[in-house]
């Protein structure tokens, strides 16, 4: 039971490892790519966000690559 334990903390933070690096490479170029109102943001709101795209860094990831092929985020449309 402890091994298991052990397995899934070691999964967790690993996961938590790359929502860090997606979260800075989203701060640093994705966020004005998925939305242009983003750019001009302060520290505040980058600061408010952060503990959601360290958590959601998969989805956000996927919306990032959607919007570099020029994709929006309007499922009729798309």
């Amino acid at each position: 039971m402890v091994m298991v334990i052990e397995i899934m903390v070691t999964g967790l933070g690993a996961y938590l490892a790359v929502g860090v690096l997606a979260a800075t490479a989203l701060h640093l170029r994705g966020l004005r790519t998925i939305d242009p109102g983003v750019i001009g943001s302060g520290f505040g709101f980058r600061l408010l966000i952060t503990p959601g795209l360290v958590a959601l860094w998969p989805l956000m990831i996927g919306a990032w690559r959607r919007a570099l092929r020029g994709a929006t985020n309007d499922p009729e449309i798309d």
